[in-house]
């Protein structure tokens, strides 16, 4: 079973939090006050930049989620183009298989349903 945690939408300054809101709230997994602490929780002393949307993994206590941030974070614009029009050959590709069937590579559900779903419902 995938829950959802929702931080509140305004970013303060000290990054995304969890507060009790209207359709977001507190951490019910792990308590985090803040966004960031998933991400140090995963790598202790992180530093980089902290963004949404995250897939937490319970069993091994990490963040799995990398998102389509290439493109969001891209160094330069020709890295821009080159990670826009791979992102949006890739979804179109997953348009068509999911289009012919419920689950990307079978029958049953898998870490890559599960991580397109985080992708695509945020």
């Amino acid at each position: 079973m995938i829950s959802l945690s929702a931080v509140d939408p305004v970013r303060a300054g000290r990054g995304w939090a969890f507060r009790a809101g209207d359709g977001y709230g507190l951490d019910p997994v792990n308590g985090f006050a803040l966004l960031r602490e998933a991400y140090e929780a995963t790598e202790p002393g992180y530093d980089g930049h902290v963004s949404v949307p995250v897939l937490w993994d319970r069993q091994t206590g990490a963040t799995v989620s990398n998102g389509v941030y290439r493109c969001g974070f891209a160094g330069s614009q020709e890295s821009y183009h080159e990670a826009f029009g791979q992102l949006f050959a890739t979804l179109d590709d997953l348009e068509r298989r999911l289009g012919q069937r419920r689950y990307l590579t079978g029958d049953t559900l898998t870490e890559a349903d599960v991580r397109l779903w985080v992708t695509l419902a945020t």
